[in-house]
Protein backbone atom coordinates (compact mmCIF):
# COMPACT_ATOMS: atom_id res chain seq x y z
CA UNK A 1 0.00 0.00 0.00
CA UNK A 2 2.94 2.83 0.25
CA UNK A 3 5.68 3.61 -2.36
CA UNK A 4 8.87 5.45 -0.92
CA UNK A 5 10.80 6.90 -3.42
CA UNK A 6 14.04 7.94 -2.43
CA UNK A 7 16.76 4.97 -1.29
CA UNK A 8 18.87 7.28 1.44
CA UNK A 9 18.54 7.13 4.92
CA UNK A 10 15.08 8.22 5.28
CA UNK A 11 13.75 6.20 2.64
CA UNK A 12 15.29 3.24 4.09
CA UNK A 13 14.70 3.24 7.92
CA UNK A 14 10.81 4.42 6.53
CA UNK A 15 10.87 1.27 4.79
CA UNK A 16 12.39 -0.67 7.70
CA UNK A 17 9.70 1.04 9.95
CA UNK A 18 7.05 0.31 7.76
CA UNK A 19 7.95 -3.61 7.49
CA UNK A 20 8.04 -3.68 11.17
CA UNK A 21 4.62 -2.52 11.65
CA UNK A 22 3.56 -5.07 8.88
CA UNK A 23 3.15 -3.00 5.93
CA UNK A 24 4.24 -4.11 2.48
CA UNK A 25 6.27 -1.20 1.25
CA UNK A 26 8.10 -0.77 -2.33
CA UNK A 27 11.57 1.71 -2.34
CA UNK A 28 12.26 3.48 -6.12
CA UNK A 29 15.76 4.07 -6.15
CA UNK A 30 17.80 5.79 -9.14
CA UNK A 31 21.26 3.62 -8.07
CA UNK A 32 21.79 0.15 -8.05
CA UNK A 33 21.87 -1.72 -4.71
CA UNK A 34 25.78 -3.21 -5.53
CA UNK A 35 26.99 0.73 -6.73
CA UNK A 36 25.46 1.59 -3.10
CA UNK A 37 26.98 -0.76 -1.55
CA UNK A 38 30.57 -0.35 -3.39
CA UNK A 39 30.41 3.31 -2.71
CA UNK A 40 33.81 4.46 -1.08
CA UNK A 41 33.85 6.80 1.90
CA UNK A 42 33.41 10.28 1.10
CA UNK A 43 34.04 12.27 4.56
CA UNK A 44 30.67 12.98 4.96
CA UNK A 45 29.50 11.96 8.70
CA UNK A 46 26.26 12.56 10.93
CA UNK A 47 25.90 12.30 14.65
CA UNK A 48 22.85 9.65 15.26
CA UNK A 49 21.18 11.25 18.87
CA UNK A 50 20.12 8.99 21.96
CA UNK A 51 16.93 10.02 20.70
CA UNK A 52 17.24 8.22 17.37
CA UNK A 53 18.62 5.42 19.06
CA UNK A 54 15.53 4.90 21.55
CA UNK A 55 13.72 5.01 17.81
CA UNK A 56 16.03 2.22 16.82
CA UNK A 57 15.90 0.18 19.70
CA UNK A 58 12.22 -0.04 19.75
CA UNK A 59 12.47 -1.43 15.55
CA UNK A 60 14.90 -4.08 17.06
CA UNK A 61 17.75 -2.41 14.89
CA UNK A 62 20.03 -0.64 17.08
CA UNK A 63 22.05 -4.15 17.72
CA UNK A 64 22.45 -4.32 13.59
CA UNK A 65 23.79 -0.90 13.70
CA UNK A 66 25.91 -0.28 16.98
CA UNK A 67 28.88 -2.03 15.04
CA UNK A 68 29.39 0.81 13.04
CA UNK A 69 28.07 3.65 15.51
CA UNK A 70 31.14 5.27 17.62
CA UNK A 71 29.23 6.86 20.99
CA UNK A 72 29.91 10.03 22.09
CA UNK A 73 29.81 10.87 25.64
CA UNK A 74 31.03 14.63 25.63
CA UNK A 75 31.34 17.27 24.18
CA UNK A 76 34.42 20.45 24.29
CA UNK A 77 33.52 23.75 23.28
CA UNK A 78 36.45 26.35 23.24
CA UNK A 79 35.89 29.99 21.95
CA UNK A 80 39.46 30.81 20.60
CA UNK A 81 38.19 34.34 20.26
CA UNK A 82 37.82 34.60 24.17
CA UNK A 83 39.66 31.68 25.29
CA UNK A 84 36.15 30.77 26.90
CA UNK A 85 35.57 26.55 27.41
CA UNK A 86 32.18 24.56 27.86
CA UNK A 87 31.94 21.09 28.80
CA UNK A 88 29.11 18.44 28.49
CA UNK A 89 29.26 14.82 29.74
CA UNK A 90 26.25 12.43 29.26
CA UNK A 91 26.69 10.69 32.41
CA UNK A 92 25.74 13.79 34.26
CA UNK A 93 22.44 13.44 32.21
CA UNK A 94 22.09 10.11 32.58
CA UNK A 95 22.58 8.81 29.82
CA UNK A 96 25.58 6.62 28.24
CA UNK A 97 26.23 8.84 25.28
CA UNK A 98 25.10 12.22 23.81
CA UNK A 99 24.93 10.37 19.81
CA UNK A 100 26.75 8.03 18.37
CA UNK A 101 28.85 9.50 15.14
CA UNK A 102 28.69 7.56 11.88
CA UNK A 103 29.82 7.72 8.37
CA UNK A 104 26.92 8.51 6.00
CA UNK A 105 28.08 5.79 3.70
CA UNK A 106 28.30 2.50 6.47
CA UNK A 107 24.62 3.68 7.76
CA UNK A 108 23.14 3.78 4.14
CA UNK A 109 24.42 0.39 3.40
CA UNK A 110 23.82 -1.11 6.43
CA UNK A 111 19.86 0.11 6.05
CA UNK A 112 19.90 -1.10 2.70
CA UNK A 113 21.38 -4.70 3.56
CA UNK A 114 18.85 -4.81 5.86
CA UNK A 115 15.89 -3.82 3.82
CA UNK A 116 17.65 -6.07 0.62
CA UNK A 117 16.54 -8.75 3.42
CA UNK A 118 12.98 -8.42 4.05
CA UNK A 119 10.64 -10.24 2.44
CA UNK A 120 7.75 -7.18 3.07
CA UNK A 121 9.99 -4.89 1.46
CA UNK A 122 10.36 -5.02 -2.51
CA UNK A 123 13.87 -2.48 -3.65
CA UNK A 124 13.59 -1.28 -7.19
CA UNK A 125 16.76 -0.09 -8.72
CA UNK A 126 18.18 1.90 -10.57
CA UNK A 127 14.31 2.81 -11.07
CA UNK A 128 13.30 6.59 -12.13
CA UNK A 129 9.79 8.06 -11.65
CA UNK A 130 8.72 10.24 -14.51
CA UNK A 131 4.94 10.91 -13.46
CA UNK A 132 2.68 10.95 -10.54
CA UNK A 133 -1.07 10.75 -11.25
CA UNK A 134 -3.58 11.19 -7.80
CA UNK A 135 -7.17 9.35 -7.81
CA UNK A 136 -9.28 9.24 -5.47
CA UNK A 137 -8.43 6.30 -3.86
CA UNK A 138 -5.00 5.54 -4.52
CA UNK A 139 -2.09 7.10 -6.74
CA UNK A 140 -0.43 5.66 -9.66
CA UNK A 141 3.16 6.26 -9.82
CA UNK A 142 4.73 6.22 -13.76
CA UNK A 143 8.43 5.45 -13.84
CA UNK A 144 10.78 5.58 -16.85
CA UNK A 145 10.30 2.80 -18.97
CA UNK A 146 6.74 2.70 -18.81
CA UNK A 147 5.54 0.56 -15.92
CA UNK A 148 3.17 2.06 -13.19
CA UNK A 149 2.59 1.21 -9.62
CA UNK A 150 -0.67 2.02 -7.85
CA UNK A 151 -0.30 2.46 -4.02
CA UNK A 152 -2.67 3.99 -0.80
CA UNK A 153 0.48 6.77 0.00
CA UNK A 154 3.26 7.57 -1.85
CA UNK A 155 6.19 9.32 -0.14
CA UNK A 156 9.29 11.75 -1.27
CA UNK A 157 12.23 10.84 0.43
CA UNK A 158 14.52 11.73 -2.75
CA UNK A 159 16.24 15.00 -1.79
CA UNK A 160 16.22 18.60 -1.74
CA UNK A 161 15.71 17.85 -5.58
CA UNK A 162 12.91 15.80 -5.11
CA UNK A 163 10.70 14.75 -8.07
CA UNK A 164 7.53 13.61 -5.60
CA UNK A 165 7.29 17.34 -4.40
CA UNK A 166 7.55 18.55 -8.18
CA UNK A 167 5.12 16.06 -9.59
CA UNK A 168 2.95 16.78 -6.67
CA UNK A 169 3.14 20.51 -7.29
CA UNK A 170 4.25 21.06 -3.75
CA UNK A 171 6.13 24.66 -3.55
CA UNK A 172 9.21 25.23 -1.83
CA UNK A 173 11.02 28.21 -0.66
CA UNK A 174 14.86 28.56 -1.57
CA UNK A 175 17.74 30.92 -0.33
CA UNK A 176 21.21 30.37 -0.19
CA UNK A 177 24.03 30.86 2.43
CA UNK A 178 27.00 32.86 1.61
CA UNK A 179 29.20 30.28 3.25
CA UNK A 180 31.40 27.21 2.05
CA UNK A 181 32.16 24.07 4.53
CA UNK A 182 34.93 21.74 3.97
CA UNK A 183 34.60 17.59 5.33
CA UNK A 184 37.37 15.27 6.00
CA UNK A 185 38.45 12.53 7.94
CA UNK A 186 41.74 12.30 9.98
CA UNK A 187 43.33 9.54 11.27
CA UNK A 188 44.07 10.03 15.35
CA UNK A 189 47.90 9.13 16.76
CA UNK A 190 46.07 9.94 20.73
CA UNK A 191 42.54 8.87 21.43
CA UNK A 192 39.50 11.10 21.66
CA UNK A 193 38.00 9.68 24.69
CA UNK A 194 34.37 9.39 22.81
CA UNK A 195 34.35 13.19 22.88
CA UNK A 196 33.44 16.18 20.64
CA UNK A 197 35.83 18.94 20.43
CA UNK A 198 34.64 21.99 18.72
CA UNK A 199 36.87 25.28 18.14
CA UNK A 200 34.59 28.32 17.97
CA UNK A 201 37.18 30.22 15.31
CA UNK A 202 36.63 34.01 13.62
CA UNK A 203 36.57 32.39 10.53
CA UNK A 204 33.88 29.50 11.47
CA UNK A 205 33.87 26.61 13.31
CA UNK A 206 36.09 23.38 13.16
CA UNK A 207 33.84 20.28 15.01
CA UNK A 208 35.72 16.91 15.47
CA UNK A 209 33.03 13.93 15.39
CA UNK A 210 34.69 10.43 16.15
CA UNK A 211 33.54 7.91 14.03
CA UNK A 212 35.48 5.25 14.82
CA UNK A 213 38.05 4.32 17.98
CA UNK A 214 41.18 6.31 15.79
CA UNK A 215 38.87 8.03 13.34
CA UNK A 216 37.30 11.30 13.41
Amino acid sequence: PILIVGGGHAGLLLALMLDHAGLPVTVIEAKPPEAILAAPFDGRALALMCGSRRVLDSLGLWPLLEDIAEPVQGVRVRDQGTGATVAYDAAEVGEPAFAYGIANRALRRRLLELALARAGITFLAPAHLIGLERRADRVVATLAGGAQLTARLIVGADGRGSVVRLLARIDARRWSYPQTAITFALRLARPHDHCVHELLRPAGPLALLPLARDLC
